[in-house]
């Protein structure tokens, strides 16, 4: 874990964007972020380095083939309880065997995500019922 916590409230006014990746939004004037650009520029404030993974968010398959080749490859470690940072892999709400959403675990039982059908980014807490059945694993960089 991480000597300091840092500063994470400019990611909590971003919004929604297929391959967001933090960039302005040049309306709203704020970040714009896809699950995976949020995890990215999560971890990013901890001094952690994601690979950036080039799929339409909105194609749970082929996010859901990426990141399990990308957790074969030796780069990632699978871990029992979330610890801050680390990746909270879920699994599509429509899609139930597609791993292809993902958060950043913040503490105290909160993950931090952003989704196309919430619009902006959200903490929610592990332990609420509909979305901790969702929580495939808890993963950090190796």
């Amino acid at each position: 874990m991480p000597d300091a916590f840092p500063d994470l409230r400019g990611l909590c006014c971003g919004v929604y964007h297929d391959g967001g990746r933090g960039e302005t939004d040049p309306v709203t004037r704020e970040p714009r972020y896809d699950c995976w650009g949020l995890t990215m520029a999560v971890h990013r404030a901890f001094g952690i380095v994601l690979p950036d993974f080039v799929q339409p968010a909105e194609d749970a398959p082929a996010v859901a083939g990426t990141f399990a080749a990308e957790i074969t490859s030796g780069r990632w470690q699978r871990i029992a309880e979330p610890e801050t940072p680390c990746v909270v892999a879920m699994r599509h709400r429509l899609v139930p065997e597609a791993v292809s959403h993902f958060g950043a675990y913040v503490g105290g039982g909160r993950v931090v995500h952003i989704a196309k059908a919430i619009g902006a980014v959200r903490v929610d807490s592990l332990y609420d019922v509909a979305f901790a059945r969702r929580i495939a694993g808890y993963w950090r960089r190796a």
